[in-house]
């Protein structure tokens, strides 16, 4: 497995724990924050794929 595809399993990984997050309750502080942090990650990952690409 190279570099491109290590980046693009762990972004379909994220997607899908923050899809999880968004069925919880987003009145939850701390859910909230967690689903920031998936997001924020999320657009790192992409963007270091498309920089690989």
């Amino acid at each position: 497995m190279n570099k491109i595809d290590t980046k693009r399993t762990e972004l379909d990984h994220l997607k899908k724990e923050l899809k999880t997050f968004k069925r919880l309750n987003g009145a939850n502080v701390s859910v909230a924050l967690e689903a920031k942090r998936l997001k924020e990650k999320i657009q790192q990952l992409t963007k270091e794929i498309e920089a690989l690409q």
